[in-house]
């Protein structure tokens, strides 16, 4: 029987903010969410942001997120995540690896 964190189907990048961009503002985002046993996000909360409009774009783009729900004893199980999103100028958006040290980390929830 498998367990499992949830895995990502479904990533929609962040919108950067324009005023954010054009004065050089970067930062990152921590969000905390739960996955249900559907593969949806649920409850999505900012945990920790540098600006506000940056927390407006980062609730938008995770609640399009869609996921394989993670599994506990080989059934889907609600999970709550902790997944930073990075507003970079000069990297691309993307998913840190599972060995990052700052990566997404998960929790099961009933």
């Amino acid at each position: 029987q498998a367990n499992h964190h949830p895995i990502p189907i479904k990533v929609t990048k962040p919108i950067y903010p324009i005023a954010l961009r054009m004065t050089n503002v970067t930062g990152t985002v921590k969000v905390q969410f739960v996955v249900d046993t559907t593969g949806r996000v649920r409850n999505a909360e900012i945990v920790e942001s540098p600006h506000p409009a940056f927390s407006e774009r980062a609730l938008e783009a995770i609640n399009h997120w869609t996921f394989i729900p993670g599994q506990k004893n080989g059934h889907a199980v609600n999970t709550r995540l902790l997944q930073p999103i990075n507003f970079s100028l000069s990297e691309n958006f993307r998913i840190r690896e599972k060995n990052s040290s700052d990566n997404q980390t998960a929790s099961v929830t009933k």
